[in-house]
């Protein structure tokens, strides 16, 4: 690795296994040019990571428990300006990308196309000031938008968090009662309470402007939210 130190890096992903192959993978071609200083599997934790270890880059996954990861970069950005901030999803719609753009981040990388080495690389390149690499934020965002029926197009909509997007994809299986989304969503932590489920359900429909839970559904896959197979019956 030749490029200039890029200094000290927080990793925000609530997947440890991923963390970990990026902190492996640091420590074994990167000693010297970059350290991890902290990690954070969720939103608010990325934030007292921030304040504590003043990172000089943050690598943030969109889709974070406690508080989503466009509205951690956002307050990341207040407490600490100079920080570098790459969004490192699986989301690929245009709603989260512009999103992640307004709320600070300085590129976009796509979870199914990168490698470690090319995560490392676009962290060297935007802390040196250099632009978003052709396969990340620039060539697909330009892509998608030219190629996009201007309908779909609506960068209006305030992304929705992992569990709102949860709640949207069970709804749109009108088989499950509230229990059973309660009971899904629940996962091996046990199953939420069917009043969070409401709650999560209700600030769906306001961020996409729903008025009920079959428009709700439309709007995300009109929207790229979520697509028609994940809105399909299994």
């Amino acid at each position: 690795m030749k490029d200039k130190p890029a200094g000290k890096l927080l990793l925000v992903d609530d997947h440890p296994l991923m963390r970990e192959s990026l902190v492996t993978y640091i420590e074994d071609h990167c000693k010297g040019q970059l350290t991890v200083v902290a990690q954070a599997g969720d939103g608010v934790a990325a934030i007292e990571a921030v304040k504590k270890h003043r990172p000089t880059v943050a690598l943030v996954d969109i889709g974070l428990p406690l508080m989503d990861g466009i509205t951690a970069i956002r307050e990341m950005k207040k407490i600490h300006p100079a920080l570098v901030v790459l969004v490192f999803s699986t989301f690929e719609d245009q709603c989260h990308v512009v999103s992640a753009i307004r709320s600070g981040a300085d590129d976009y990388i796509f979870k199914k196309d990168a490698t470690a080495a090319q995560v490392v690389g676009n962290i060297f390149r935007a802390v040196g000031g250099a632009a978003p690499a052709a396969k990340t934020l620039q060539n697909r965002l330009f892509t998608a938008i030219r190629g996009a029926d201007p309908e779909k197009l609506d960068f209006g909509i305030t992304p929705l968090t992992g569990a709102e997007l949860e709640v949207i994809k069970l709804a749109a299986h009108s088989g499950y009662s509230m229990k059973e989304m309660a009971q899904k969503l629940g996962g091996e932590q046990g199953a939420l309470s069917e009043n969070t489920v409401r709650k999560h359900l209700t600030h769906a429909y306001e961020k996409l402007g729903a008025r009920n839970q079959s428009h709700a559904v439309a709007l995300a896959i009109k929207s790229g939210l979520i697509s028609a197979d994940e809105a399909s019956p299994h």
